[in-house]
């Protein structure tokens, strides 16, 4: 007669469950926490763009180009975690379904054993049945603990993710364009590759002037010179200022002087605001009754131009700018009223009508008076 199995023999399996049951439990506590943490960075990032109240910032192109560089950086980190909490949370579904199952085959062996108490059982086999399920069991805390170190992981990635500090917004005055005043000349500065030097038209002009008779030989009367020996002249030699050097450009049969800028040209944002500084030295020594500031500036040197702008309010300087775009050069035409030889002959200038003695005052012709410098 078969051996009669008592429940003691089986060994209580409630401990086991327990664990298992805890263990996914916390898992997936652990899961939720990382997907909150990484709603918090995005949230962060878009704080930073916004400023945290939903208002645009007034925040340089150059500097938000990085922002956003930043935010993309971030976003396609954030895609990848959640590809990797995906799978994640996959496997641990395909493990609790199979956890169920070993609770419900479980279950079902107690149940067989309550109702058949003094039935013949294949002791042995029942035995091993259980010692399977436990080591799937094992198994599967094996893959729950892979599972914990990964998200731990995600964990310290999402940690390490910079949290970009949105600059503090700069101040800008808005222009309110009027005429200079009487009598003032422009001091020119010009804002470009994130530095400041001012331009000497004049000075330049006159280095040209002296080189003219070296450059093409003798000049006639009717000021036409050979333009090609002019710009050879130039090129081959470094005439400038420690700012400039001079080069000669022909446009529509007369020389123009561009100033090609030397590599250490002008001074820094950085620099400008030191009161050592030649920039504030060349505005401390000059009227500023007689001078105004005139800024030329380009799209990435706005910044240098703004910290210059507050230099000249705080000396008591008069100022004005204008944006400019394209090549970093700065020309102007060559004084003197000089022609390249072999230039078409001009046609005559139209008759000048005069008009009649008895015409009224008011139905004469009068020219608009000339443009005028501006500051804001």
């Amino acid at each position: 007669m078969a051996r009669r199995i008592r429940k003691a023999d089986t060994g209580s399996l409630d401990s086991l469950l327990d664990t298992m049951t805890n263990v996914v439990g916390i898992l997936v506590i652990l899961l939720a926490v990382t997907q909150l943490g990484v709603g918090d960075a995005v949230k962060r990032i878009l704080r930073s763009r916004t400023g945290g109240n939903g208002t645009a910032l007034n925040v340089p192109p150059e500097e938000l180009k990085v922002t956003e560089q930043e935010a993309e950086q971030l976003n396609e980190l954030l895609v990848k975690l959640r590809a990797q909490w995906a799978d994640i949370k996959a496997q641990r579904d395909l493990d609790s379904a199979r956890l169920d199952e070993i609770r419900k085959l479980i279950d079902e062996l107690k149940r067989e054993l309550q109702q058949k108490p003094d039935s013949a059982v294949n002791a042995d086999q029942i035995r091993k049945l259980i010692n399977d399920r436990e080591k799937e069991s094992q198994q599967l805390e094996k893959k729950i603990s892979q599972a914990e170190q990964e998200r731990a992981k995600l964990m310290a990635q999402i940690e390490k993710t910079p949290v970009y500090k949105t600059p503090a917004p700069k101040v800008v005055t808005l222009p309110n364009p009027r005429p200079a005043p009487p009598g003032s000349e422009p001091l020119k500065f010009l804002c470009v590759k994130g530095r400041i030097m001012p331009v000497n038209i004049e000075r330049l002009q006159r280095v040209v002037e002296v080189s003219l008779p070296r450059a093409v030989g003798e000049i006639g009367s009717d000021k036409e010179i050979d333009c090609e020996k002019l710009v050879e002249f130039f090129d081959t030699h470094t005439l400038g200022d420690e700012n400039f050097r001079i080069r000669i450009r022909i446009h529509n049969f007369r020389p123009w002087m561009v100033l090609e800028l030397r590599p250490a040209a002008g001074e820094s944002t950085e620099r400008l605001i030191e009161p050592d500084s030649n920039f504030q030295r060349t505005v401390r020594g000059v009227s500023k009754t007689s001078y105004y500031a005139q800024f030329l500036v380009w799209p990435d040197s706005f910044d240098t131009y703004i910290e210059a702008r507050a230099v000249t309010s705080d000396l008591g300087m008069e100022a004005g700018w204008e944006p400019r775009t394209g090549s970093d050069e700065y020309s102007t035409m060559l004084d003197g009223g000089y022609y390249c030889k072999g230039r078409p002959p001009q046609p005559p200038p139209p008759p000048e009508t005069r008009p009649e003695q008895n015409h009224p005052a008011e139905t004469r012709h009068v020219r608009p008076p000339p443009p005028v410098d501006t500051i804001d």
